[in-house]
């Protein structure tokens, strides 16, 4: 007979699961672990002097190896009387103070306040099989009836595969109780690959009931390791870390056992601040025999937009460059602090351990690779801030391998992107007091960074009569303003040349103002519209241009388009 259900609906069927358990008899069937992988979470926060209630015990053999280590006041319910009896037959000899008893969860006749803790190991994912009103309601009473059962300072103790409706409707209820909630991920470790019945990883999630206080702001933490508990301020945040941590664990699963074609995997490992990654991973396999199987490489900080560590082609060329059959490259996140790369490198091992290549021989050092040891060496973070259009953006000054300084604006959502960059020179003027030994830099404007630039100011060329116009003067439309970089270098090379610069974002308005050296007068003006608008606005006016400039972002790439408007 097979065992599973031919319908979600089979899971609330007392006759299903009557089934069940004549047909799996006596042998244990462990939904989401052992004793011996829940024990650290369990015996944290079940003493073995309270009273415990086990909803949906099942055939388990969980309350069996608690009871066998010392928690000797352990209540089974079921609603399957097949299960029931089977239990009460298995333990009388052994553990006969050990209560079994058929009832229903939604429908218990204990009294207020009887338990000092609730497990539920899997009875949730089981009642909880889709969002119909008729199964809310049922988990509705259950919650309720589960809550009225507790004492203050109860705990209710969960293990879940945590899809994510089950999570919404556990942070519903905590917040609406007024309970703090508390999430683990339950490491199963030491068990063969080929054994395990989900793809998805266990949480422990823990439930403590105090008496709600009106106004007392929601606590949701989250526990990534042994006593590291983070604390989060939003369901929502909940949600993403909680997501993060899943797709890590199947992808790890994957990782583990099969060896990826021509795609590339991208990971996000995320730290306490959850705003953003603290590492994203690009993981590389080659269906092509290496002598090293498995490797590390770490991008230093400065220079992650480079090809070879920003695109596919770059990543895949490095992969074959290092001569790796699985390669996975790092890439710093610039909100965050780093260590030495010897820190980086301990705070990496864990998760780099879990992603090892099928039949790789755990024991064997994994090599850590980068450019050089100086990760992140010679930044300096002149400002930071956020704009309403582009989330969150960093300026850095920093020292490139030409030994020349280099000023770049970044957005924090498009990290691989660099939306503007400038040389520094020395100043030669003494106006402004510096420190010993520090120098003065401005803005080299004769200087431009992006190739796109370059090869719009070459296209210049092309304009009708252009030797002309470089003596009689022409105008210039700017959509996009970023930095002003090129609008700058377009005011101070073509001295006839008028540009207005549209930009829809303030914020950046001032950015290139204050760092880039971004300065209007009677022949360059910034105008904070919409670029269309403004346009259309002018074209309505019968004002031209002769040269129309626009800066799009397009799936990260900057495009930039140079055409005339008018003659």
């Amino acid at each position: 007979m097979d065992l599973l259900p031919h319908h979600t609906r089979d899971f609330r069927s007392n006759a299903y699961w009557d089934r069940f358990f004549k047909t799996r008899g006596l042998k244990p069937f462990e939904w989401y672990g052992e004793f011996t992988d829940l024990c650290s979470v369990l015996c944290k926060y079940v003493k073995t002097t309270d009273k415990v209630l086990m909803v949906g015990c099942g055939n388990s053999q969980l309350s069996a190896d608690m009871f066998d280590a010392g928690f000797k006041q352990i209540i089974n319910i079921d609603t399957s009387s097949v299960v029931i009896k089977q239990m009460l037959d298995k333990n009388q000899t052994h553990r006969p103070e050990m209560k079994f008893l058929k009832m229903d969860v939604t429908e218990m006749n204990f009294t207020d306040g009887e338990f000092s803790v609730v497990i539920d190991k899997g009875t949730l994912d089981a009642l909880l099989v889709n969002e119909s009103e008729e199964v809310i309601e049922n988990v509705d009473k259950a919650l309720s009836q589960i809550s009225r059962t507790m004492r203050l300072g109860a705990r209710y103790l969960i293990i879940t595969l945590l899809q994510e409706h089950i999570l919404r409707k556990l942070l519903k209820f905590s917040s609406e109780m007024g309970f703090p909630i508390r999430f683990h991920r339950i490491e199963i470790e030491d068990q063969p690959l080929h054994k395990n019945t989900f793809c998805m990883p266990v949480f422990a999630v823990v439930i403590t009931k105090f008496k709600k206080i009106p106004g007392l702001k929601q606590i949701f933490e989250i526990v990534r390791q042994v006593d590291s508990v983070q604390r989060v301020d939003t369901a929502e945040e909940v949600i993403a870390v909680i997501n993060e941590m899943q797709k890590f664990a199947m992808m790890k699963q994957h990782l583990n056992k099969y060896t990826l074609a021509d795609e590339q995997v991208v990971l996000e490992l995320y730290s306490e601040n959850i705003e953003s990654s603290r590492y994203i991973l690009y993981v590389l396999d080659s269906l092509k025999s290496y002598q090293t199987k498995y490797a590390v490489f770490i991008v230093p900080l400065k220079r992650e937009t480079e090809w070879l560590f920003a695109t596919n082609a770059g990543r895949r060329q490095l992969q074959k460059d290092a001569n790796v059959q699985r390669l996975i490259i790092v890439t710093l996140q610039r909100e965050h602090e780093y260590g030495d790369i010897e820190a980086i490198q301990e705070e990496l091992s864990p998760y780099m351990l879990q992603l090892t290549p099928p039949k790789f021989m755990f024991g064997t050092k994994i090599p850590y690779l980068s450019v050089d040891d100086s990760i992140s060496k010679d930044v300096e973070v002149v400002d930071k801030g956020r704009s309403e259009w582009n989330g969150t953006f960093r300026i850095e000054n920093f020292l490139a391998e030409d030994e020349k300084h280099y000023r770049r604006l970044f957005f924090l959502g498009k990290q691989n992107l660099i939306q503007s960059e400038c040389r520094l020179i020395q100043s030669d003027t003494k106006k402004k007091k510096v420190k010993k030994g520090k120098y003065h830099f401005v803005i080299d404007k004769d200087y431009l960074a992006s190739k796109h630039h370059i090869s719009t100011v070459a296209g210049f060329v092309l304009l009708p009569d252009f030797n002309e116009l470089i003596y009689s003067g022409f105008r210039v439309l700017m959509i996009g303003l970023g930095g002003g970089v090129l609008a700058s270098y377009i005011h101070h090379v073509f001295e006839k040349a008028t540009i207005d610069v549209v930009e829809i974002d303030p914020e950046m308005v001032k950015v290139a103002t204050k760092w880039f050296d971004f300065k209007e007068d009677s022949r360059m003006k910034a105008y904070v519209a919409d670029g269309l608008d403004f346009m259309k606005q002018r074209a309505e006016q019968g004002q031209f241009f002769t040269l129309l400039y626009f800066c799009l972002f397009v799936l990260h790439l900057k495009v930039a388009i140079g055409y005339l408007m008018a003659s």
